[in-house]
């Protein structure tokens, strides 16, 4: 169930936002997810924001993060039930809003790579990362292919591709 197929009432508009932030950038997500039984929990069952399975990963939004000292503290313990349950997810705020697109790729990136469980999500982020940031290049890979016929045509459409993606995980490591 996602968040159009709620009340509109029922999520906050953080949240609202960040169900459109998925649905602009194609990414699956499920809401309400419920976590059962976790260990040292006190309370029976936890629901998660977001669950984005093509990344097995959560996301929580703590929309209330700056309201009160209870709702900071009741965010910080869910935070600590989901480390201690090694529950893999991201964490976005209010004042993160303004700047999802970046802070959530950022904190993915850094989530999958954090965890040995999630090395293949890691390499689709990547190469979904790879296509957003060079779809011109990619572009004009194809139209080499297509015009430049023959072996030389090939080599040199490889060799541009091989470079693009040297260039796009050069910039990766340097920028974490």
């Amino acid at each position: 169930m996602n968040f159009l197929q709620k009340k509109k009432n029922e999520f906050s508009e953080g949240e609202e936002l960040i169900g459109e932030f998925f649905k602009e950038k194609g990414i699956d997500y499920k809401t309400e997810v419920e976590l059962k039984n976790l260990k040292g929990d006190t309370a029976p069952k936890r629901i998660a924001d977001f669950y984005l399975p093509k990344y097995k990963v959560f996301l929580e939004f703590f929309g209330r993060w700056n309201v009160s000292k209870g709702d900071k503290e009741r965010y910080l313990e869910k935070k600590s039930v989901y480390n201690l349950n090694n529950i893999p997810c991201i964490y976005l705020y209010p004042e993160n809003l303004g700047i999802i697109n970046f802070l959530f790729k950022r904190r993915l990136r850094q989530l999958l790579k954090k965890r040995k469980d999630r090395k293949w999500q890691l390499v689709k982020f990547y190469w979904e990362s790879f296509q957003e940031e060079n779809i011109w290049g990619i572009v004009f890979i194809l139209i080499l292919i297509f015009a430049v016929k023959g072996v030389w045509g090939y080599t040199f459409a490889v060799l541009v591709f091989i470079f693009m993606v040297y260039e796009f995980l050069k910039k990766d490591i340097l920028r974490y």
